[in-house]
């Protein structure tokens, strides 16, 4: 790690531009060339620079190799002029009489991550808008800011908790020997910040977009889909977690399908998209994992061993379909406790590396509840005995 060089925002802030240019640009078989300079800058970012911090590491990483992604999609696998059209757009943004109306259609294409708008957007794994087109911009913008400090007090109480526990703020012992209950525990107690943190940063943006009337609440979606809905892992996966990263995770997949004319609809046209979606997530987690730990550290193991365990799970799904067994209550309970069990015995191999490089110490420094409750702002102290 000493021998990194300092992160360099400057050269991280061309990656946006150069995807935008690569989208504006008339469509011609030498665009794909736009894609080498995000590569290499990206590549370099990651692998040769470093800010010194863990978490910021960690959390640069996890933008830039999405943005790499996203340009093998756009610049490589797709001809977004003439393939991706938002709902109701008449003409190809190539047909576009102004330069300004070409940029502002490709910005929208970057920046709707989860297809929103759009003829590629994936209806019925996204939560339906909670909001009218006419509904009032001050009751949304209200909504979205109660929204957010909840997210953050449930993210403080769990820092709280970590900040007490030797597990995440020394990273002893492992997580993966604790005692299985406090596994299970200290599981919700890393998941929950992580999706509070997701769901904070949402929650402020939509209420900054839409106050400046560059987002139509009508298009707003929720970031996490129903949570009573992830009684499977499968459907944890594909209904509950963010979509932010479904379009780049499933194209290639499905350029793959189209190369080896696998029918669409079959089981294997199912399975081929689940291990290639799974295998560049994992990529993609992976070698933002080496930014900050300055190694590979477990998420090729996490992201994969999930599309092994969905096939697991199917099989026997199916086979308790054909024995008589069909949906109901006492089965999604016990669905519920099937997915904790899986992830307090995968996630570890993922998250441990991270919390042993300093994650969760670096982040969990301050706490408004605890601000509150002893009239200062100092940073929480770790307990060693732990909780």
């Amino acid at each position: 790690m000493e021998d990194r060089k300092p992160f360099s925002p400057a050269l991280f802030s061309f990656i946006i531009p150069i995807i935008v240019l690569s989208l504006v640009v008339q469509p011609t078989r030498y665009r794909p060339i736009l894609f080498l300079p995000v590569l290499g800058i990206a590549y370099y970012q990651v692998f040769y620079t470093t800010t010194g911090h863990a978490l910021t590491d960690l959390s640069l990483a996890s933008s830039i190799t999405p943005y790499v992604a996203t340009a093998f999609d756009f610049i490589i696998l797709t001809e977004p002029q003439t393939q991706l059209f938002q709902l109701g757009q008449k003409i190809p943004s190539a047909s576009y009489s102004t330069l300004w109306a070409k940029i502002k259609w490709a910005l929208d294409l970057l920046f709707s991550q989860r297809g929103i708008g759009w003829i590629h957007e994936p209806s019925a794994k996204l939560p339906p808008p909670p909001f009218a087109a006419h509904a009032s911009r001050v009751k949304f913008i209200a909504h979205q800011l109660a929204t957010a400090l909840v997210y953050f007090l449930m993210w403080d109480v769990c820092a709280i908790y970590a900040r007490s526990t030797p597990v995440f703020m020394l990273g002893d012992p492992p997580l993966s020997e604790q005692p299985f209950l406090r596994k299970c525990i200290n599981t919700w107690a890393w998941a929950i910040p992580a999706t509070a943190a997701l769901a904070i940063n949402h929650s402020l943006l939509s209420a900054v977009m839409v106050g400046l009337g560059i987002w139509p609440i009508s298009q707003w979606r929720p970031l996490f889909g129903d949570w009573k809905e992830a009684y499977t892992v499968r459907r944890l996966w594909s209904r509950t977690w963010h979509q932010l990263l479904r379009r780049v995770l499933t194209s290639p997949g499905q350029k793959l399908r189209q190369y080896l004319s696998i029918p669409k609809g079959s089981w294997l046209s199912s399975y081929t998209l689940l291990y290639t979606s799974f295998f560049l997530s994992a990529l993609i987690h992976h070698t933002a994992d080496y930014m900050m730990l300055g190694r590979y550290g477990g998420a090729l193991k996490f992201f994969l061993s999930q599309a092994f365990f969905i096939t697991i799970e199917d099989s026997i799904i199916a086979l308790g379909g054909r024995i008589g067994f069909t949906e109901s209550f006492p089965w999604r309970i016990l669905g519920y406790l099937w997915v904790q069990l899986w992830f307090a015995y995968s996630l570890p191999w993922w998250i441990q590396p991270e919390i042993a490089a300093g994650m969760m110490r670096d982040g969990m420094g301050y706490s408004l509840i605890l601000g509150f409750w002893n009239g200062n702002w100092a940073p929480g102290q770790v307990i060693q005995e732990g909780v």
